[in-house]
């Protein structure tokens, strides 16, 4: 990346919006330095949707005119969460022919089957916040993490596609820009969470990401490096939070669960969770590798505007080595490609 940059962040949620200024280095060893943050009451917000754009541009204008006063030079382009039901997954499947006899597998050949992967139909009302890819598998072999350089007949992949109603993402852009700046990018709220949360192990191994909010809860599962489900439900009680772990427990190889979020600090929650019906471990997400002008309690709010600084700091990296990557950019969308979120 070379000189190091500062990247700007908004979570955009109720019943606060948050957002923070951070120091992005390739040289800090994963460390990221974080330079101010600010919060003010999310009014004009409900749902993870804008339901007043007055309201919300006035909060928004808020959180970063107190950034702006703190850190000389903001950026205008900011990464912006986006959350709530209206957001939909589901995993596409691509493949390509290679040669009869099989050949060595090349750049362009997995640019091409993503691509293949991510082309799907979609509702007139919808877009795509991410497309991820998931694996590889060449002829019948599958589970491939690294398909360059490796012979085969034919190449296929697996993409998770996320999508949001497009009027609520425009509602989004059109808030940060009346408050007088850009949306660098909408990334998912699971997405920015899980690189403020959990190590590389977790997202290998299986872990459902679990954050309570106020009125809503969000189940994120990785596994095998990439996001591979998620699920936005109402809020109904410990019981039912329960019910829907065990749910995930039946459909998915989870090896233990972390949970985020206001709800998830109140007491009582992790010893509810914990015994006969959900017998892994279950810990609390803990936001890791961070520096500078922020308390521990201070991360507790901050969780998804750090991730998202999170995320732009491994963008950034990822970008200053896609000489070497695997895979460059493949769309003017976002995808990412394995372990983008560490």
């Amino acid at each position: 990346m070379g000189k190091p940059i500062i990247v700007t962040t908004l979570d955009i949620d109720s019943p606060a919006i948050s957002g923070l200024a951070a120091r992005v280095t390739d040289s800090s060893n994963g460390t990221l330095e974080i330079l101010a943050h600010a919060s003010h009451a999310s009014r004009g917000v409900a749902g993870g949707a804008i339901v007043d754009l007055s309201e919300s541009v006035d909060s928004v204008t808020k959180v970063l005119t107190s950034l702006s006063e703190k850190v000389p030079n903001l950026p205008n382009s900011i990464y912006v969460n986006i959350s709530g039901e209206n957001l939909k997954g589901e995993t596409s499947r691509g493949m390509i022919p290679l040669a009869m006899r099989g050949r060595e597998i090349t750049k362009h050949d997995i640019e091409r089957c993503a691509n293949a992967a991510s082309t799907i139909q979609l509702p007139f009302e919808k877009e795509i916040v991410h497309k991820i890819v998931q694996s590889f598998s060449i002829d019948d072999q599958p589970r491939i993490k690294n398909p360059l350089g490796l012979y085969g007949s034919r190449l296929a992949c697996e993409v998770y596609i996320i999508t949001a109603n497009i009027n609520i993402m425009q509602n989004l852009y059109k808030t940060v820009y009346n408050a007088g700046y850009d949306v660098k990018e909408v990334v998912f709220s699971g997405v920015a969470d899980a690189s403020a949360l959990l190590e590389a192990s977790d997202i290998r191994d299986g872990v459902l990401l679990v954050d309570i909010g106020e009125s809503y809860i969000q189940f994120s599962y990785f596994v095998g490096g990439a996001l591979n489900d998620f699920e936005i439900t109402p809020f109904g009680g410990l019981s039912a939070l329960a019910q829907k772990c065990e749910e995930y427990l039946k459909k998915h190889m989870i090896k233990s669960i972390v949970l985020s979020g206001p709800g998830a600090y109140k007491e009582g929650v992790i010893e509810f969770l914990q015994g006969d019906k959900l017998p892994l471990p279950i810990r609390m997400g803990v936001v890791r590798e961070i520096r500078g002008r922020v308390s521990s309690m201070d991360t507790m709010k901050l969780t998804t505007a750090i991730g998202l600084a999170k995320y732009a700091q491994n963008k950034c990296n990822k970008q200053s080595r896609e000489d070497s990557n695997i895979i460059k950019r493949l769309s003017s969308k976002v995808v990412d490609i394995f372990n983008n979120y560490f």
